[in-house]
């Protein structure tokens, strides 16, 4: 045997000697944190972690609109009107709120400006989680919570801009697309229900059902529904865009407001707080003013000495 390899195994037997029981260990714990997700489960019958879920595909948030406030919205311009009402009712209560420092609740546990907020999380399915056995509850709602309230609201709506974008032919074939309030449809002398015009030939009465009521086929020409399909999606697309602009430059907007809200709040306590004990002492001392003419009751003014009366 070569004198490399006998010095080798000997440097081997004596690092074996000298480090026995740590070389044991290191083994046994590289075996528990191999098979740690088995024992995991076997031994404490828990579930697998959440990564799991994610690699194999199943997301427990499906994007769709079904069960929010957008899923029985036809068209795009509803959508994104409601959309813009709820947003703007949420920020505005905030805005209200951070600008009038006489509202701010000091009594612990009592949150202020969250009214808008806490109606938005109620009718939104992502703030709310089931429970191992029950009712799905809702997630608490503090003042901080705005920020991932809105962001949940604004992937609802981004979710339904998606549905339109994959359901798009349809809708442009049933001028759902035609969505402004002021366009008027009717049927024409080609049996067909379109917008009217100057140039329009109607053959029934005007009315802003894109369907004209079921009276004549919803259809357009080949060229003017590829023309109208893709200016429809590129105005899905810049809604998708301008929402979540709008969204993250009023966070940032905010955000100042909200750290000095933080430091700002407690200094109003303590003001609130400091009126509160002067007051309290004012009271105090007024009280404390008039205990000497309450003890003293029997005096001259109350009862007169007989001996100095006149005879």
């Amino acid at each position: 045997m070569p004198r490399s390899i006998i010095g080798i195994k000997r440097q081997w037997l004596s690092f074996w000697h000298r480090h026995q029981m740590l070389i044991v260990l290191l083994f046994v714990l590289s075996i528990v944190a191999g098979s740690s997700r088995f024992l995991r489960g076997a031994i404490l019958g828990l579930p697998p972690p959440v990564s799991v879920y994610f690699e194999s595909g199943a997301d427990p948030r499906a994007c769709t609109s079904t069960g929010t406030i957008f899923g029985n919205l036809k068209t795009l311009r509803e959508t994104t009107d409601l959309f813009r009402k709820r947003i703007s009712g949420v920020v505005g209560e905030r805005e209200e709120f951070l600008k009038a420092p006489s509202s701010w609740p000091c009594t612990p546990g009592v949150e202020g400006g969250i009214g808008e907020l806490k109606k938005l999380a109620e009718e939104m399915p992502g703030w709310y989680y089931r429970p191992a056995m029950g009712d799905p509850k809702l997630l608490p709602v503090t003042f901080t919570s705005f920020n991932s309230v809105v962001a949940e609201f604004v992937r609802e709506y981004e979710c339904k801009l998606s549905e339109f974008d994959q359901t798009a032919d349809d809708m442009v074939a049933s001028n759902r697309d035609l969505d402004d309030p002021s366009f008027m449809f009717c049927c024409s002398s080609f049996d067909l229900c379109e917008k009217q015009t100057a140039d329009t030939s109607c053959s029934t009465i005007p009315t802003n059902d894109s369907t004209c009521g079921g009276f004549c086929r919803v259809g357009t020409m080949d060229e003017v529904l590829t023309t109208r399909l893709t200016a429809f999606r590129v105005r899905i697309q810049s809604e998708k865009e301008r929402a979540r602009l709008a969204v993250l430059r009023t966070f940032h907007t905010l955000r100042s407001f909200e750290l000095n809200y933080a430091y700002v709040k407690q200094l109003v306590c303590f003001q609130r707080a400091s009126l509160d004990l002067r007051n309290e002492l004012g009271l105090l001392a007024d009280t404390t003013s008039c205990m000497p003419k309450i003890w003293d009751a029997l005096t001259s003014l109350h009862d007169p000495d007989d001996s100095l009366r006149p005879e």
